[in-house]
């Protein structure tokens, strides 16, 4: 009975070699993905801050093998971080998220498949990106302060701000200070922040006037100016 068992044992063991050898044989035959593809470029603020603003996603042509990005002109290109979507089982050089001189002629980028076969990528980069915006994000007057030095100021909602300034201020001769949203960059203005602004003259004390985006679009902004009661 003993050695019965011990011979069904030795059989089972002998099975379950085979098995296991038969699998090992089985993934090491498995072909290797020949997919090599960039599927998505963005240069993304989070990866470029204080240099990008908005996202700038490219143009990816898969039959040509090209990838055309707008930007602004008046970046540093010599760091860009572009976030690098690929196919399955690919990998990128340079990489992802990698810092590359964007001034650079004859950029590429190439994709390697899991079976070592490559795709090149050349990569056109445009300075003509124009920021669509034409939003403030607020409005200041840093010249008539508070006593406590705090600057009157006031945020935009649905394109309209109410200041308050210290009392006694002279508002027939207010010079703003705008921040606009960040897709508003270099947006311009109907009435010159450089100079002073008369909020006496209209009955409500507000003024209006447009910010225009590079774009050319317009939108009408309204602020509204109120004196303190006390000092």
């Amino acid at each position: 009975m003993k050695k019965l068992l011990i011979g069904k044992l030795s059989i089972l063991l002998l099975i379950l070699g085979v098995v296991i050898a038969c699998d090992k044989q089985d993934a090491g035959d498995a072909p290797k993905s020949n997919m090599r593809s960039i599927i998505g470029f963005t240069v993304k603020p989070g990866y470029n801050a204080g240099n990008i603003f908005v996202n700038h996603q490219g143009v990816i042509d898969q039959s040509n093998k090209t990838i055309t990005i707008e930007l602004p002109d008046n970046i540093d290109m010599t760091k860009i971080r572009p976030e690098i979507v690929l196919s399955p089982y690919t990998t990128v050089t340079p990489g992802n998220i990698e810092p590359v001189d964007f001034s650079q002629p004859d950029l590429e980028y190439t994709a390697i498949a899991q079976s070592g076969k490559v795709a090149v990528y050349s990569l056109i980069v445009k300075n003509t990106y124009k920021y669509k915006g034409n939003t403030l994000y607020a409005i200041s007057f840093p010249d008539v302060p508070f006593a406590d030095g705090t600057v009157p100021r006031g945020s935009f909602a649905n394109n309209n701000a109410t200041v308050t300034v210290p009392a006694g201020t002279d508002i027939s001769k207010l010079r703003p200070l705008m921040e606009l949203a960040v897709d508003s960059k270099n947006a311009t203005f109907s009435k010159d922040p450089e100079t002073d602004w008369n909020f006496a003259t209209p009955a409500d004390n507000k003024v209006k006037f447009q910010v225009i985006s590079q774009t050319g679009s317009a939108k009408w902004h309204a602020v509204t100016v109120v004196v303190s009661e006390s000092m």
